[in-house]
């Protein structure tokens, strides 16, 4: 079961889509993206690669709708600013405006 967070921009909880491509009686791929149907935006498509052995024995060398649904969970998140290495333009604290009127006779 897959439990993916909603909508980073709507918050629509979103939907799994998968698309079939057959290759051999012995190989298809499966491909899995998650959309929200509200706003449209959507993940890349992830592949599940589905062969059978010399046995018969199904074989999944991946898990698209596992990885779709890992990659819609993950959110960007900025990294914080360092104070020391980046000022705030404009700041009109005290030191600083004391720090002008000892320059300006």
């Amino acid at each position: 079961m897959l439990i993916c967070e909603p909508c980073p921009f709507c918050g629509k909880t979103p939907t799994l889509y998968s698309e079939l491509h057959t290759y051999s009686e012995q190989s298809f791929n499966r491909y899995f993206w998650l959309r929200c149907d509200e706003c449209g935006i959507e993940t890349r498509k992830f592949l599940t690669k589905i062969t059978c052995d010399i046995d018969g024995a199904i074989v999944i060398n991946s898990d698209g709708a596992e990885s779709a649904k890992n990659f819609w969970n993950s959110r960007y998140t900025p990294p914080e600013p360092d104070d020391d290495e980046h000022p705030i333009e404009g700041d009109d604290s005290e030191e600083n405006l004391n720090s002008l009127d000892s320059t300006n006779p």
